[in-house]
């Protein structure tokens, strides 16, 4: 559910766009909008309304990503993606760093091994990942962009479940896809004029 949760982002783009840039969301995003919200609720529905402090986590981890999705947008357009990427990467490497180093406990040695899978996925899983998306936003509308992260719920959900034999209550179900009905109809074409 938390990935179903994260998408929302896709609708809190052009939400944020409107206020930071003057952007007005179009006509699918006000259809679409309480078709999230009772998404979202049932979503959080265990009998009683209750959302849960997980819940809560993604939901401002989506508004974050809508935040960036917006700001990214604007200096991609302004800035080689190399460069972009890179403040990006040091920034948050760097808030990283000071955050581990004053809340978590750092052991004595690390081996040669953990820092070989830790510079495998610094370059690989991190720098030219986030590379591509940077150059890829850069031609790109916001809304556009985030809609290509629109399948990723519906992956985590399967994988989770082929892998994890996860099962999920029908209020859930219904909830998830309600949420992924919002963000096709904030897409569908014809709805957008």
């Amino acid at each position: 559910e938390g990935a179903f949760i994260m998408s929302l982002s896709m609708l809190f783009v052009p939400l944020l766009a409107w206020p930071l840039f003057g952007l007005k969301p179009n006509r699918a995003f006000w259809l679409s909008l309480p078709v999230a919200v009772l998404g979202l609720f049932l979503l959080s529905w265990n009998g009683a309304w209750h959302i849960a402090p997980n819940q809560l986590w993604f939901l401002i981890a989506a508004f974050g990503l809508a935040l960036h999705f917006n700001f990214n947008s604007q200096c991609s357009a302004k800035l080689p993606p190399m460069l972009l990427t890179t403040l990006q990467l040091f920034t948050a490497g760097m808030v990283g760093l000071l955050l581990s180093f004053f809340l978590e406990a750092w052991p004595q040695t690390i081996s040669l091994g953990t820092w070989k899978w830790f510079t495998l996925s610094v370059l690989l899983a991190t720098s030219l990942r986030y590379l591509m998306q940077t150059i890829g936003q850069k031609k790109a509308h916001p809304a556009n962009a985030a809609l290509l992260m629109l399948l990723e719920p519906v992956w985590t959900l399967l994988l989770s479940v082929w892998f994890y034999h996860e099962s999920l209550p029908f209020n859930k179900i219904v909830g998830c896809s309600l949420l992924l009905a919002a963000l096709l109809l904030y897409r569908i074409p014809w709805i957008q004029r």
